[in-house]
C-alpha cells in the first residue's frame, strides 16, 4: 500500500490511500519513487513526515474526484515534469485548484478547449452562471529572496562567532534596507555579540540579545535562534498589479466579454510572506483604476504552515479572500449566492489571514506585519534520565528553528530522531 511507512495526519487509510494511488495513476509510481529525482513532487512523495503526507493528500484527493480531460492533464504533467521552475509552480496550482474547486452539484470546474485560450478553468454554477477563471503565482519576489541572502550571512557569521548561547532579534524600522544598511548591521553585530546580552541601535536596525528559552542547553554545540524583520520593498505592489495587467490583456485578447451571469476573474497564488490585505488593497485600487479592465473582480489564495502559539501544533492554514466591483459584489462575493468554495481534504480554511506573531512570553506578544520575516536557529536542549524513569519528549520544528533533543543517557549523550519535516514550508501547494 502505497501509504504505508507515511505520517498519516487524516487517520484514515482509505481516504490517505486513493489520494496517493490517484497521483500514482497521473505521474507514475516509478517516477514519483525515483529516489534520485530533484523534482520537489517527487522529493515530498519521499518524504514520510506530516506535512508531506497533508501536501500530498490535497494534491491528490481533488485529482480523485473530478475527470479530467487527458489532454489538458498531458501538459499540465508535462510541465510538472520538465518545465522550469515557475512554469511547474504554475501548473501545479492548476491542478490543485482543478480538483479543490470542483464542488458539484453547488460548483463544477469546466475545463478550456484547447482552443480557448485566454482563462484556465470555468465555474459552472445551478443557474448556468459562470466564472472564467485565470490563475496567476504571485511567487516570492526578488526583493524578499535577497533579503533571504543577506539574512543567510548573519547566520553564517553567528555560526562561525558566536560563543554562548543566544536569541538574537534584529529589525529595521525604516524603508527597505539599501547595501549599506546592511553592511552598516554586519560590520557592528560583532562588537554588539561581543558585550552580552542587551540592547543596541545602529542606524534603523534595532538589534536585542537575549538568553535563548532552553535552560539546560548542551555545551559542545551552539545554541542559538534568529529572528530578523525588515520592511516590504515598495514594488511589491508592482509585482502583483504586472500579474493582473497580464492577465487582463490575454482576456482583452481572445475576447472573452463578461455579462450578468459571465464573469472573468483573476485567481491569485500568494506566497505565506505576503499581506493579505495590503494584496486586496491594491487590486481594489486596479479595479477602480481600470474601469474598462475585463475582470469582475479578483480572487487570492494563500496557503501556509501555521503554528498555535500557546502548543505545539502546526498545521496548513489555507486563506481564500477575493474582491470585485460594486456592479458584481452582492451577486459574486465571497458571501453572495455564488461565492466560491474550496473542498479540501486537511487543513484549516480561513477567510482571514494568518498572523505573524513574535512571542517573547505567554504574556508579550507583538504582530509582525507588512514586514518580511527571517527565522532560522538550532537549539540544544539536554534532558536528564535516570534509571527507572519513564521519558516523553515531543519532537516538533519550529519555522526555521530546528531543535535537537540531547539524551544524557549514563553518562553518554545520544540525539533523539524523530519524522519531522526538514522545514515547515510548503513546495506543492
Amino acid at each position: 500500500m502505497l501509504y504505508e511507512g507515511r505520517q498519516n495526519p487524516i487517520q484514515d487509510n482509505k481516504r490517505f490511500e486513493n489520494a496517493l494511488q490517484a497521483l500514482a495513476n497521473i505521474f507514475g509510481e516509478e517516477w514519483l519513487s525515483d529516489a534520485k529525482g530533484t523534482n520537489p513532487l517527487q522529493i515530498v512523495w519521499n518524504r514520510l513526515d506530516w506535512l508531506a503526507s497533508e501536501e500530498l493528500i490535497n494534491l491528490g484527493a481533488g485529482a480523485s474526484l473530478i475527470h479530467i480531460p487527458p489532454s489538458w492533464l498531458n501538459t499540465i504533467v508535462k510541465t510538472i515534469k520538465t518545465g522550469d521552475a515557475l512554469n511547474r509552480q504554475g501548473a501545479l496550482f492548476e491542478l490543485f485548484m482543478a480538483g479543490v474547486l470542483h464542488n458539484p452539484p453547488r460548483q463544477q470546474v469546466i475545463f478550456p478547449r484547447s482552443n480557448m485560450p485566454g482563462y484556465d478553468l470555468t465555474l459552472c454554477y445551478p443557474d448556468q452562471a459562470q466564472m472564467r477563471l485565470s490563475l496567476k503565482n504571485y511567487n516570492s519576489s526578488a526583493h524578499y529572496q535577497s533579503v533571504v541572502r543577506e539574512c543567510k550571512k548573519i547566520e553564517e557569521w553567528i555560526q562561525k562567532n558566536a560563543t554562548y548561547p543566544l536569541t538574537v532579534l534584529i529589525n529595521m524600522s525604516g524603508q527597505y534596507p539599501t547595501e549599506s544598511d546592511w553592511k552598516q548591521l554586519t560590520e557592528q553585530l560583532g562588537d554588539f555579540v561581543s558585550r552580552g546580552f542587551g540592547r543596541h541601535t545602529a542606524g534603523d536596525w534595532s538589534i536585542e540579545l537575549a538568553p535563548p528559552p532552553s535552560t539546560t542547553l548542551l555545551q559542545s554545540k551552539l545554541s542559538y535562534i534568529l529572528l530578523i524583520s525588515v520592511p516590504f520593498h515598495q514594488n511589491e505592489e508592482h509585482n502583483l498589479l504586472s500579474k493582473l495587467d497580464e492577465a487582463c490583456a490575454n482576456l482583452a485578447k481572445h475576447g472573452h466579454a463578461q455579462s450578468n451571469n459571465l464573469i472573468n476573474v483573476v485567481l491569485v497564488h500568494i506566497p505565506a510572506e505576503a499581506s493579505l490585505q495590503s494584496c486586496k488593497d491594491w487590486a481594489l485600487k486596479y479595479l477602480a483604476e481600470h474601469p474598462d479592465a475585463p475582470i469582475a473582480g479578483v480572487a487570492f489564495y494563500q496557503p501556509a504552515v501555521t503554528s498555535e502559539i500557546l502548543v505545539e501544533l502546526s498545521q496548513i492554514t489555507h486563506v481564500f479572500g477575493d474582491v470585485f466591483r460594486p456592479i458584481y459584489q452582492d451577486n459574486w462575493s465571497s458571501s453572495s449566492v455564488h461565492s466560491t468554495v474550496l473542498t479540501l481534504q486537511i487543513g484549516v480554511m480561513s477567510n482571514e489571514a494568518t498572523k505573524l506573531v513574535l512571542r517573547r512570553n505567554e504574556q508579550q506578544m507583538i504582530v509582525i506585519e507588512n514586514q518580511y520575516v527571517f527565522q532560522a536557529g538550532h537549539i540544544y536542549p539536554v534532558h536528564e534520565f535516570k534509571e527507572g524513569q519513564n521519558l516523553s519528549i515531543s519532537i516538533t520544528t519550529l519555522n526555521g528553528i530546528h531543535t535537537h533533543h540531547i539524551v544524557n543517557l549514563l553518562g553518554k549523550e545520544l540525539e533523539l530522531s524523530g519524522t519531522v519535516p526538514p522545514k515547515l514550508e510548503l513546495q506543492l501547494i
